[in-house]
């Protein structure tokens, strides 16, 4: 508490009572405190219940243990309204909380609609832009719950149209995964060789082969409504594809400084530092 540099902290543990009931054979070693933390006189029944809450809710905050609570956004707003109380001046209590709320895992909080419904509305009263990354994703989920009336007109317009532009991303990534082909990231046909378009083709009917396999179909859940790429697959296909990547590429490679001829990029040379053999299907490859 004395770290806090918090007078009224620091007032109430001078205030304290050091333990000395019962016999010296069941004492705990050391100096112990009583602490007093007395609601405001003159207070209505509502005003001491919040107090107490509030005191519960700091000393989880001080000690880094989860906060209970009605909702997370009533939760957030009365502790903070504490903190300032409690806490030196010096100290930003938005800040703190932030960093607080980051220690015990409420930023990140994937598939839980209610946490980002209540840390999206506290985030928009402190301007704190990374209250909750999650909320586009689950928006459909958010807007069903009681809590997302805390949440500001606004803000509910952007996340609904950020929601409706995720949307339409998610179906784009689909139809490139649905056939492994990004056309975004190839040659034109035409621009193609028969070598390097027999090679592509060979690929993606590998990629489409190996996940039917894994998943019995592919793309999966094919004919239910809605998306199939979720944060699950996502994951997957990272991984491998960075392994893909990792095997296939050598790392080792890097541009000839000697060639300086004026379509350098069409026929760029590459040298391989280690030594080893680099190559393609096909001599005529443009990188």
């Amino acid at each position: 508490m004395e770290d806090t540099k918090s007078a009224t902290l620091i007032g109430m543990l001078d205030r304290g009572t050091v333990q000395t009931e019962g016999s010296k054979e069941n004492h705990t070693p050391g100096v112990q405190y009583k602490l007093y933390m007395d609601a405001h006189s003159g207070g209505s029944k509502v005003d001491v219940m919040r107090y107490h809450v509030t005191t519960r809710y700091f000393l989880a905050f001080l000690i880094r243990k989860p906060l209970v609570g009605i909702t997370l956004y009533q939760v957030l707003v009365d502790l903070y309204e504490r903190l300032k109380e409690c806490l030196s001046p010096s100290i930003d209590c938005a800040v703190a909380l932030q960093s607080y709320l980051n220690m015990v895992r409420l930023v990140n909080v994937p598939n839980e609609p209610r946490a980002a419904a209540g840390l999206l509305p506290w985030s928009e009263d402190v301007r704190w832009n990374n209250g909750c990354r999650e909320a586009v994703g689950m928006y459909e989920e958010l807007s069903h719950l009681q809590e997302s009336a805390d949440i500001s007109l606004p803000t509910t317009a952007h996340l609904d149209r950020a929601h409706l532009e995720l949307q339409a991303r998610i179906h784009e990534a689909e139809d490139h995964l649905s056939t492994f082909y990004f056309n975004d990231a190839h040659f034109s046909q035409e621009d193609m060789s028969p070598t390097v378009r027999a090679a592509s083709v060979r690929f993606r009917k590998i990629l489409r082969q190996f996940y039917e396999k894994e998943y019995h179909t592919w793309p999966i859940r094919r004919g239910r409504p809605g998306l199939w790429l979720d944060r699950i697959l996502v994951g997957r296909l990272q991984e491998d594809f960075n392994a893909l990547y990792e095997y296939n590429v050598d790392r080792k490679v890097e541009w000839n400084g000697d060639d300086e001829s004026d379509d350098r990029k069409d026929r760029a040379l590459l040298n391989s530092v280690n030594a080893l053999n680099f190559g393609l299907d096909g001599e005529d490859v443009r990188m």
